[in-house]
């Protein structure tokens, strides 16, 4: 039903699946709080907000009451409360729920991880419907900031066309960005604009020509030791483990190192 956008027949099944489980469930059970957040989904979708909004309320009591502090399901239901306060145009309470959310991630993720790009994106947009756009502007290039961070990352390990599509995908920030920016700070924006736009089809061309020596013996060496690197950088993102994120950094800083001194002598 999801997939189909048959919202209405999700909220069904969803209702459904909610009772069975209060009938056989402890009334705190988090397999309820689960069951009400993905009908607040559906009702959002439905863009019935005040439905979401109580759903979203009852799923976040339950998940207050038996997740420890910074679990991860409760800052979603603190970003869905957020958005949908937006929606309903409680501008302070949705800025209060994101900024929950965003507290939440910054204790227990690594500071460059998209969830926290997600949070700052969320209260750029808050701040940006209330007037703040200067207050917008910053949450925008803090998350842009991560965004192409975390790009750079995955694009390590992706075809081009893999490449391009997770570009698309962040394009809606740097349109963000450029609607927040005031003048002083357009020049700016555009830079980071144009730099972004840069970045994907830069790493494009360097792979290619990774690619076009590693009939040299050395040169292919290095490649497996980058591409190594690489997919060790992504499943220590999946993991959230800073440990082995910081040593893949380094591993795959060591191999760029020696292949661009590569490259440069053979060029």
């Amino acid at each position: 039903s999801w997939e189909l956008r048959d919202y209405a027949a999700a909220q069904k099944y969803h209702e459904e699946a909610l009772a069975i489980r209060r009938k056989v469930l402890p009334s705190d059970d988090p397999a309820i709080a689960h069951s009400l957040n993905e009908l607040g989904i559906v009702s959002w979708e439905l863009r019935d907000y005040v439905t979401a909004r109580q759903h979203y309320e009852e799923a976040l009591a339950i998940r207050r009451g038996v997740l420890p502090a910074d679990h991860p399901d409760i800052a979603a239901s603190l970003t869905n409360l957020g958005i949908v306060a937006s929606n309903l145009r409680d501008y302070a309470a949705s800025k209060r729920y994101l900024e929950e959310a965003l507290a939440i991630h910054r204790r227990a993720l690594p500071p460059d991880h998209p969830d926290i790009a997600g949070d700052l994106n969320n209260l750029g947009t808050e701040a940006f419907e209330t007037g703040n756009t200067a207050e917008a502007a910053r949450h925008y290039s803090a998350a842009l900031a991560i965004s192409r961070s975390h790009l750079a990352r995955i694009a390590a390990v992706q075809d081009e066309t893999l490449q391009m599509s997770s570009a698309v995908r962040y394009s809606r920030r740097l349109d963000l960005l450029l609607s927040a920016a005031g003048p002083s700070e357009l020049s700016s924006a555009a830079v980071a604009v144009l730099n972004w736009k840069g970045q994907v089809s830069d790493r494009q061309r360097w792979l290619r020509l990774i690619r076009s020596l590693e009939k040299d013996a050395k040169t292919a060496e290095l490649t497996k030791q980058l591409r190594q690197a690489n997919l060790a950088l992504v499943r220590a993102d999946s993991d959230r483990n800073q440990s082995a994120l910081n040593s893949a950094s380094g591993d795959r800083a060591n191999a760029e190192r020696e292949l661009a001194s590569r490259v440069s002598a053979i060029e």
